[in-house]
């Protein structure tokens, strides 16, 4: 796909479902995120995989507050 196909057709989709993601899908998540840019090539990265119910809610709830 070219570049700008690909940016001009980006949607949000915000569609979920409660179908579990495996994980082989969040390994090439994982792994797509390390090949995204960083300034000066420092790769601050951390990532935190939540696979409880409750503790993702908590997490969104607390995050909306801070908007």
């Amino acid at each position: 796909m070219e570049l700008d196909l690909c940016i001009k057709g980006r949607r949000s989709v915000r569609a979920y479902t409660d179908e579990p993601v495996s994980k082989e899908q969040m390994q090439a998540v994982l792994e797509a995120g390390t090949w995204a840019p960083t300034g000066m090539a420092r790769e601050p990265w951390t990532f935190i995989i939540i696979e409880n119910k409750q503790l993702i809610k908590l997490v969104s709830d607390e995050t909306k507050t801070l908007v």
